[in-house]
């Protein structure tokens, strides 16, 4: 794996467009670009970032726009601007062999993960994943995007799982509004090779018929009858903290402790469907030269029903994606299209519950992380070595170089 120098203070970076221009939205883009220099950096901006339009110009110009920056040997470090919806149309304008010749970060969000995905699977070369140049317009900045400013100095912090999240989310929204517990769902099977004991409390239980209270004795006979059915804990805004969902899980059950050690790859899921089979998909090399890691897999999930998802995991475990998987990580979802977080659960177990990604081993699934569109987000590494961690609701992930 090349990991391009992380960029100093006093080093430039260049920010280009490969997505949507932000000239409609300049007032908050410039306060995001004055944050940025605040932490000592100088900027470099290509001719169609501050467009109004998008894609924000010609995919060739775009292309142009990304290897000047690339060639360039001022600018230390690139990030996108913006996301948007058509970065796919500039990959064939990449100067694979200046990108090869020059190995720079590259850090965005959203749509750009056309981009870094490429990057990381085809052409071996580490990118960054969690905030593009305009995403630091609200301050005070949470401290995962303090983060962010130490990671693309080299210092890779361990990130820790928030205390709330935007429960209510919606695009280009002016504040965030932090008001919903943040839990990370573990699910695991007990065949998994982890150490998932489950243990429950005196809870309520939802399901679609009911609202019970049961005590843990009974909730565990309850499971034992039949399997197919677990009692899982989901951060939902405006749902009391002590509510569990019955859902057929297929099998799976709500982990107390998982850890997990590989190397991570991701991005917008959105965006990795249609990359996948394409000549700027380099996944099954990338999981082939680093088997002996194991492959953490993160999506972050933009807009999707449960339906979709599940049939993007089916596309991908057909394509043999999934081998030497040691857990797949799933970002909160801003637009679930009408699906719900349990109906997302039942879907994405059905697809794994007989999978085996190695040697026996079942893939452990966490849900709703801190990662993606519904803020806050972590920033992260495609091609590093990670150890992830989750216990009660709670979860790590620190990120090394190797």
């Amino acid at each position: 794996m090349i990991y391009p120098n992380f960029i100093k203070k006093d080093e430039i970076i260049g920010i280009c467009a490969p997505s949507a221009g932000v000239g409609g939205k300049k007032e908050s883009f410039d306060s995001s670009i004055k944050t940025i220099k605040s932490y000592g950096f100088k900027i470099k901006e290509t001719e169609s970032v501050r467009n109004d339009s998008e894609p924000s110009a010609d995919a060739k110009i775009r292309g142009k726009e990304f290897n000047d920056l690339i060639k360039d040997k001022s600018v230390k470090m690139i990030m996108s601007a913006s996301g948007g919806d058509y970065n796919i149309e500039m990959l064939p304008f990449i100067d694979e062999e200046a990108v090869k010749a020059n190995p720079k970060w590259v850090m965005g969000a959203s749509d750009p993960t056309n981009i870094l995905y490429y990057l990381t699977t085809k052409l071996d070369i580490a990118t960054l994943y969690g905030h593009n140049a305009g995403s630091f317009d609200i301050l005070p900045l949470h401290e995962s995007q303090l983060n962010t400013f130490k990671i693309i100095q080299g210092d890779l912090v361990k990130q820790n799982s928030c205390d709330k999240y935007d429960g209510n989310p919606s695009y280009d929204k002016e504040m965030i509004d932090y008001n919903t517990d943040v839990y990370w769902t573990a699910l695991a099977k007990s065949n998994s090779k982890l150490n998932t004991k489950l243990n429950f409390d005196d809870i309520n239980i939802i399901s679609s018929e009911m609202t019970i209270e049961k005590q843990g004795d009974e909730i565990n006979h309850e499971i034992n009858d039949d399997i197919y059915k677990s009692l899982i804990k989901i951060s939902e805004y405006k749902t009391p903290a002590n509510i569990r969902h019955l859902i057929p899980a297929n099998g799976y059950g709500e982990a107390n402790t998982l850890e997990v050690s590989g190397r991570l790859i991701g991005g917008c899921s959105d965006c990795i469907l249609n990359l996948i089979g394409t000549r700027y998909d380099g996944t099954r090399d990338f999981i082939n030269k680093y088997h002996e890691d194991g492959i953490i897999w993160y999506f972050d999930p933009f807009m999707t029903s449960a339906p979709d998802l599940y049939r993007l995991m089916l596309q991908m475990k057909y394509c043999g994606y999934f081998k030497y998987t040691k857990a797949i990580i799933f970002g909160r979802i801003m637009f679930k299209e009408g699906s719900s977080d349990s109906e997302f659960i039942e879907k994405i177990t059905k697809c794994f519950t007989e999978y085996d990604s190695g040697d026996g081993y079942v893939i452990p699934i966490i849900w709703n992380a801190d990662i993606g569109h519904v803020k806050p987000s972590f920033t992260l590494i495609n091609g590093a070595m990670a150890n992830l961690r989750c216990q009660g609701g709670n979860a790590s992930i620190e990120m090394f170089i190797r």
